[in-house]
């Protein structure tokens, strides 16, 4: 998989920056109670998810000339694509019987359930655009690092965070701010 682009010194580094802060991130701590350490296990499915997840960014750059450097039109086809493979996975566990059994519930409120499909597939597809055009404009890696970063500031000063949670953003002093480009 090659994208014919050769990473900068800059991104090399930020990616040994990265790296290493993760190796520091999962090594044991005294601190931490053994029951609630990451297992080997979860740390080797967490390295596969992130190198899998690596290979999509550099698969979307490269298909991007199939589709007239259209992010709408590999979106729509990487949507129904997946559309296709989860399809048969409905039946397999038993959705259809499931929806009638709540179709004939006194309880259920199939307008919620319209209104929330509707959203939910909506904002589906443009958190999949945003991520598209994010891999067009810049490049796969640094797709990668400004999806994953987030950096709080408070008081003008900027404090990197391990992870960017949902209640790291809601206190008043605190903003959310991803990487710029990487060259």
């Amino acid at each position: 998989m090659n994208t014919r682009t050769k990473p900068s010194t800059r991104v090399i580094l930020a990616a040994i920056t990265v790296a290493v802060g993760f190796l520091i991130g999962v090594a044991p701590s005294t601190t931490v109670p053994v029951n609630v350490a990451p297992s080997s296990l979860s740390l080797f499915y967490g390295f596969l998810s992130s190198l899998f997840i690596a290979f999509h960014a550099v698969l979307i750059k490269s298909s991007l000339p199939y589709c007239n450097n259209s992010t709408i039109q590999l979106a729509y086809w990487t949507n129904l694509g997946s559309a296709i493979l989860v399809f048969p996975f409905v039946f397999l566990h038993n959705e259809p019987s499931v929806l009638e059994d709540l179709i004939h519930d006194s309880n259920w409120d199939g307008h919620v359930f319209l209104w929330g499909s509707i959203v939910t597939g909506l904002f589906g597809f443009l958190l999949c655009l945003a991520g598209l055009l994010s891999i067009k404009v810049t490049s796969p890696i640094t797709h990668m690092f400004s999806s994953v970063s987030c950096f709080t500031v408070s008081r003008n000063q900027w404090t990197p965070t391990r992870s960017c949670r949902l209640q790291d953003l809601s206190s008043k002093p605190y903003w959310a701010f991803g990487y710029s480009r990487i060259s």
